[in-house]
């Protein structure tokens, strides 16, 4: 069975395949808009369009304005619980779980 982070992974290849129609293959977390040349600000505008649609979210203007490259769009999804699990609180020094 496929991790919840790998499903997470594999949709967000396909939203920017799809947004700036480049081969799933060629899109890894390096991928930018200085390896793109269709990623520019109207794409980009796109981009967090079809990302909002995907995931059932509403990112903020300075979430959208940190997406420069793909690791950073994975790692703003993180950060919001998507394809992570919801961190486990650490127990305290010496108390039973």
């Amino acid at each position: 069975m496929l991790s919840p982070s790998h499903d997470v992974n594999q949709r967000i290849i396909r939203v920017v395949s799809d947004v700036f129609g480049v081969p799933l293959e060629s899109v890894s977390d390096e991928t930018s808009p200085d390896t793109v040349p269709t990623w520019e600000s109207v794409s980009h505008i796109n981009l967090v369009l079809a990302l909002e649609a995907e995931f059932g979210i509403s990112l903020t203007p300075e979430e959208a304005m940190d997406m420069l490259s793909v690791g950073l769009v994975k790692t703003i999804l993180a950060e919001r619980g998507i394809g992570t699990k919801a961190p486990m609180a650490s127990p305290i020094e010496g108390e039973r779980l």
